[in-house]
C-alpha cells in the first residue's frame, strides 16, 4: 500500500514539473516571465524577439543570417570597460558598432592626433617681421572697410518689389511728361519683357494698361520705334494666355487695327512685329469672327507675294497661313476662291534657290506645306510643284552625301525627311525615288541652281 502511494507521489510530482517546464517555454514565446530575459554565455547567441537583453554584453548583428546576437564580454574588454564607468551608457541599438569598429576607431584617432601635433608645428611664431605693419597697411589700401562699405550702402534702397509693383511703377513713368522719348522707349521694353509672364499680363489688363497704354498708342502713334515695341508687347501679352485673347477679341478691336497698319506698313521690322502680335491673338482662339479671319488670310496672302519682302519674313507669314487654315477650319470653298494654294506653289516655286540655301527657312516651309493638306489635291497636280520638290529635296540629299560635320548632316536629314513626308502626301506610290537622283540629273540640278 504505501509504495503504491510512492509512486503516486512520484508520477505527480513528474507531472507538475512537465506543466510548470510548458509554461515557461509559452511564456517565453509570449514575451514573458523570467525566461523572457536573455541568458549570456562565452558564445554568440541569438536574441529572440522580445527578449529582455542586461547591459555589459558584446553585441553584434550577424550579417550571414540578418539577427542579433549576444554574449558575455572578454576578461580584457570587461577590464577596458570598467575603467569609463564614468561615461553615459551607450544604447543597446550603437554598442554592436561600437565594438565592431572599436580598432579601427582607435587607430584612426592616432591618425588624427599626429597629423594635429604635425600641424601645430607649422604655425608660425608670435613674433612678426619689423615691415608686418607696412606691409598691412599697403594691403588694406586696396580693399574698402566695414565702415566704409556701411556707409556707401546707406542710401541704397534694399526692399525688394514685386513685378506687379515694377510694372506699376513703370506704367506711372510712361505717363510722365518729364521723361524723353529714349526712356519711354526703353519703359516699353521693360514692361515687354514682363509680358512674357502670364500672370504678369492678367494683372496689366486688370490694373486698365491695355485701355491706357496699348490702345491708344497702337492707333494713334507714329514714332515707328515705338510702334514696333508696343506690337511686340501686344504679342508677348497674348501669347498662350486664353484669357487675355478671350477679352481682347471680346472687349477690344485691336485686332482690326494691326491687320490695317499691317497692310499698309513698308517697314519690315514694324511687319515682322505686327505678324507676331497677329499670330498671338489668332493662334488657338475660337472667338474671332469669320469675317476677320477672312480678312487676315487675304492680306498675309497678298504678303507672301510682295516681292519687296525678303525670305525670312515669308516664311513667317506662310507659317501664320498654315496654321490658321488648319486651327480655324477655314471653308475650302473659300481657301479655293482665294487661290491659297496656287499662291502658295508659286512662292514655293519662285524661292526654291534660296530654300536650298537657307536651311531654316526649307525645314520651316516643309513643315507648313505638310500642315496645309487642304492644298495636296491641287498640288498633286502641279507639274513644276512636283518639279521644284524634286530640286529642294535632292539637292539636300546631295549635301548630305557630301558633309562631315555631323551637327549640319543632323540637319539636312531633318529637312529631307519633311520633304520625303510631303512626297509621300502628294504622291504615294509615285512619290520620288531615290533612283531619279542619277549623276546626269545631279549635274542638271545643280547647273539650274
Amino acid at each position: 500500500m504505501i509504495k503504491i502511494k510512492l509512486v503516486v507521489i512520484l508520477l505527480s510530482l513528474n507531472l507538475l514539473s512537465t506543466f510548470a517546464d510548458e509554461v515557461k517555454l509559452s511564456l517565453s514565446k509570449d514575451g514573458k516571465g523570467d525566461n523572457a530575459t536573455f541568458v549570456a554565455t562565452e558564445e554568440w547567441q541569438e536574441i529572440k524577439p522580445g527578449q529582455k537583453v542586461p547591459q555589459g554584453l558584446h553585441y553584434r548583428m550577424n550579417l550571414q543570417t540578418g539577427k542579433k546576437e549576444a554574449k558575455l564580454l572578454d576578461p580584457n574588454e570587461q577590464s577596458s570597460n570598467n575603467d569609463d564607468d564614468t561615461r553615459p551608457s551607450i544604447p543597446t541599438s550603437l554598442q554592436a558598432t561600437q565594438s565592431q569598429n572599436n580598432e579601427d576607431s582607435t587607430n584612426i584617432e592616432e591618425n588624427a592626433r599626429q597629423r594635429l601635433e604635425d600641424a601645430l608645428k607649422n604655425i608660425p611664431a608670435d613674433k612678426f617681421d619689423d615691415d608686418t605693419e607696412e606691409k598691412w597697411k599697403e594691403i588694406s589700401k586696396n580693399f574698402r572697410s566695414y565702415e566704409k562699405i556701411k556707409e556707401e550702402l546707406q542710401d541704397v534702397d534694399l526692399n525688394p518689389k514685386t513685378e506687379g509693383e515694377v510694372m506699376q511703377q513703370l506704367v506711372d513713368e510712361f505717363f510722365d511728361d518729364k521723361i524723353d522719348s529714349t526712356r519711354r522707349l526703353e519703359v516699353l521694353k521693360d514692361l515687354e519683357y514682363l509680358m512674357h509672364s502670364i500672370d504678369n499680363s492678367l494683372l496689366f489688363i486688370s490694373s486698365g494698361g491695355l485701355e491706357k497704354i496699348l490702345i491708344p498708342n497702337l492707333v494713334n502713334q507714329t514714332d515707328l520705334n515705338l510702334r514696333v515695341v508696343l506690337l511686340k508687347m501686344f504679342g508677348a501679352m497674348l501669347q498662350n494666355n486664353l484669357q487675355a485673347k478671350k477679352y481682347v477679341s471680346e472687349k477690344t478691336n485691336l485686332g482690326n487695327e494691326i491687320l490695317n497698319s499691317m497692310s499698309k506698313t513698308e517697314n519690315l521690322q514694324e511687319l515682322s512685329a505686327a505678324l507676331y502680335a497677329t499670330g498671338s491673338l489668332m493662334r488657338n482662339n475660337k472667338l474671332l469672327s469669320p469675317e476677320i479671319l477672312k480678312k487676315t488670310l487675304v492680306i498675309l496672302l497678298k504678303i507672301l507675294t510682295k516681292s519687296s519682302i525678303n525670305l525670312s519674313i515669308k516664311i513667317k507669314d506662310l507659317t501664320l497661313i498654315s496654321d490658321l487654315i488648319s486651327d480655324q477650319n477655314f471653308d475650302e470653298n473659300f481657301v479655293e476662291s482665294q487661290k491659297v494654294c496656287n499662291q502658295i506653289a508659286k512662292f514655293f516655286e519662285e524661292h526654291r534657290n534660296s530654300l536650298i540655301i537657307d536651311t531654316d527657312a526649307a525645314e520651316k516651309c516643309a513643315s507648313s506645306l505638310l500642315n496645309l493638306q487642304v492644298c495636296n489635291q491641287n498640288w498633286s497636280e502641279l507639274p513644276m510643284f512636283r518639279h521644284t520638290l524634286l530640286v529642294v529635296m535632292n539637292n539636300y540629299k546631295i549635301r548630305l552625301n557630301e558633309e562631315s560635320d555631323e551637327d549640319i548632316k543632323f540637319v539636312y536629314s531633318l529637312v529631307i525627311e519633311h520633304f520625303e513626308n510631303l512626297n509621300e502626301e502628294l504622291y504615294g506610290d509615285l512619290k520620288i525615288t531615290d533612283d531619279d537622283l542619277t549623276p546626269k540629273y545631279q549635274e542638271n540640278i545643280k547647273d539650274e541652281l
